[in-house]
């Protein structure tokens, strides 16, 4: 944007902040009709809609000193409309019926014109994609690499949901309750079923990231015309330290049915004793994508031996150690840095960038992940127990008669069965390989970007599951207490209120580096061995010593040292 600031002394300068406008409407319409002495029914209808519009909306990335002057629509809705029906069969049996239906939708839509003046198109930027299906807004790549600038960098960036609009709808939700009056007995028995659908808006890296970072490695990257040394001149030749885009823009598209059944009783057993009890049935279905996108990674269905190659690092020349098992006095030079294919360790290939990405035609990329059109997937992913039992019953005791002093008690079992469809849950698996990778190409030059594209290298990614074999997260709530009229018009109550929970989500890396594995391979005299409490250890001779002329760096990355060979980080959120 062009300098904005009113203030004569400080000409020359963008003013960030701006107010942002938050119109908000509400509208409520209800009609009520009771067409006899035993009917009455109502129909109520509602929309809410706030917009914020400004430089501060909600879900921007970066704060708000990096919006520069994109400014954006945060577009919410909820909208819905119930409808009851009460019947009234005699004194003592009364049924009550209820339907609803709700539409909520966030958007995250640009201010009028400001996305046209961000098009490749507006802005003459012709370099190729490596998946433009996925830039339906025909938007330049983000920048947002900007290492060697002090202050505020000036990132061209955006939330990667802009211009799109999620919806969430339950379609529809209804229940029946009804109401039976016997003698001694209360009795009431009812239903509740839920269909609930939950689509967030695609995300993802759609028009492509580019980094003007600077590194030595850069500098030397391409032949000595790398960086510059500055980011933003490396920007005005055109020269980047890496371009990278996702091959998918996942998004989540979720549905769940819940039905639910009860019966309950309260019985007056006698003037001073009451008694409650029921039992509630509850089933569901665990979250599912309505698409089938997505995939989930099974450890079960992982086998080592089809793990992909990575391409691993080496120096052409020796380090020195400066006492066995200690790390290398000094790094390996960058001009003596190579990369290797396992396969063949004596060709050595000095495209460092290579080290950590998969060889190409080995092992299979998708090894232990199971997709949803698999006919041997479970649906969401996830075995639940499709029935929930929660038992429940109380008591009102008045110890004395005089309805002063009363014992109560209660104590139930409850469940969630809306689990699994959050952040950590089965919205997370459409961004998973096969469906979702990410390419990305070094050091290059914006004008030669076409030239390159196609050898855009692909490593190992973090990968989102939940578990299989999963059990629904439970709450046993209990209390015991005693209520005393003391007079003067005072009560006072003494109670114990307990709960326990069980089988609650936790999501936790299951790909972690072991521990101590870093440190492996810089001990010479090989793994596990310490000379201090092994004088006889064997030495070592494939680390950090000259193997046919290839001599090890000293660490390798995480991706070479996890259990899970093929995959970074995976995410699994698990109920056990």
């Amino acid at each position: 944007p062009l300098p904005n600031s009113p203030i004569t002394c400080n000409p020359g300068r963008y003013v960030f902040q701006k107010s942002v406008d938050v119109p908000k409407h509400s509208y409520v319409f209800r009609f009520d009709v009771k067409p006899s002495s035993k009917d009455s029914f109502y129909w109520k209808g509602q929309w809410w809609t706030s917009d914020n519009e400004g430089l501060g909306t909600s879900g921007w990335p970066s704060g708000d000193a990096n919006r520069w002057g994109i400014s954006s629509h945060y577009l919410y809705k909820d909208n819905g409309m119930s409808g009851n029906w009460v019947h009234i069969f005699n004194s003592s049996i009364v049924n009550e019926f209820y339907v609803g239906m709700r539409h909520d939708s966030e958007g995250f839509i640009p201010s009028a014109g400001v996305a046209e003046k961000l098009t490749r198109a507006a802005i003459g930027y012709t370099a190729p994609q490596i998946f433009p299906q996925n830039n339906t807004m025909n938007l330049v790549p983000i920048a947002n690499g900007w290492t060697s600038v002090t202050g505020t960098a000036a990132n061209i960036n955006w939330l990667n949901r802009w211009g799109e609009t999620g919806n969430d709808y339950i379609r529809p939700s209804f229940s029946d309750n009804l109401s039976i009056t016997h003698g001694v007995h209360s009795f009431k028995v009812g239903t509740y079923f839920e269909r609930l659908l939950n689509s967030e808006a695609p995300g993802g890296n759609w028009s492509g990231t580019l980094s003007f970072s600077t590194s030595s490695s850069f500098t030397t990257g391409l032949g000595g015309l790398g960086s510059t040394g500055f980011a933003y001149a490396n920007a005005l030749l055109g020269n980047f330290a890496s371009y990278s885009e996702q091959s998918s823009r996942p998004f989540t598209n979720n549905e769940i049915h819940l039905l639910q059944s009860y019966a309950q009783d309260e019985w007056r057993m006698s003037r001073r004793f009451t008694l409650n009890y029921g039992v509630r049935l509850g089933y569901h279905t665990p979250f599912f994508q309505r698409d089938q996108q997505g995939s989930n990674f099974d450890p079960s269905r992982y086998n080592p031996a089809k793990a992909p190659l990575l391409y691993q690092p080496t120096c052409t020349t020796a380090l020195t150690f400066v006492a066995p098992g200690s790390p290398a006095s000094a790094a390996c030079p960058t001009a003596n840095r190579r990369a290797f294919d396992p396969r063949t360790p004596t060709v050595l290939l000095t495209n460092t960038n290579l080290v950590g990405t998969f060889v190409p035609g080995t092992g299979d990329l998708g090894n232990g992940m199971i997709l949803s059109t698999d006919p041997t997937a479970p649906r969401g992913f996830r075995n639940t127990r499709s029935l929930d039992l929660e038992p429940r019953v109380g008591l009102a005791w008045d110890l004395r008669g005089d309805g002063r002093t009363v014992l109560r008690m209660m104590g139930g079992v409850y469940h969630a069965p809306r689990v699994g469809g959050g952040t950590g849950g089965a919205s997370s698996l459409g961004g998973n390989p096969p469906l979702q990778r990410s390419f990305s190409v070094t050091f290059g030059n914006i004008d030669n970007l076409l030239n390159i594209i196609g050898g855009a290298l692909n490593s190992p990614s973090t990968v989102a599951a939940v578990e299989v074999s999963s059990k629904t997260p439970t709450t046993y709530n209990y209390t015991v207490g005693i209520q005393r009229d003391i007079g003067y018009k005072t009560v006072v109550e003494v109670a114990y209120v307990g709960s326990q929970s069980r089988h609650l989500g936790e999501r936790r890396n299951i790909n972690q580096v072991p521990d101590n594995a870093h440190f492996i391979d810089l001990n010479p005299f090989g793994p596990n061995c310490l000379i201090s409490v092994n004088a006889g250890c064997t030495r070592n001779p494939f680390a950090n010593s000259a193997v046919n002329g290839i001599h090890t760096t000293g660490v390798l990355g995480d991706n070479f040292l996890r259990p899970y060979k093929g995959y970074g980080d995976i995410n699994m959120t698990t109920w056990s």
